[in-house]
């Protein structure tokens, strides 16, 4: 729990980063990095980030795509949780 918590945070503070360079004309984060880090169970924290800070809110594939791979990465922790139970 505390692992998913801390990926998430780093997660946030990494996307807020990337709007902190893009505002102020610095090196930014590559998208493949965001992916990375949604698809490592960050997910949440960088739509987090993306909503707060109004960052890539127009770039629909990349958002949706974080989206979609944050919803499945939790129905499947979802399902292993509810299936550790009954064995």
């Amino acid at each position: 729990m505390w692992a998913l918590a801390i990926t998430n945070v780093f997660s946030f503070i990494v996307a807020g980063y990337d709007k902190y360079a893009a505002v102020h004309g610095k090196r930014r984060i590559r998208e493949r990095t965001l992916v990375v880090l949604a698809t490592a169970l960050g997910g949440i924290g960088v739509i987090s980030a993306f909503l707060l800070f109004r960052h890539k809110t127009k770039h629909n594939v990349l958002f949706y795509g974080i989206l979609t791979i944050t919803l499945l990465e939790y129905a499947f922790l979802a399902f292993l949780s509810i299936y550790d139970t009954f064995i």
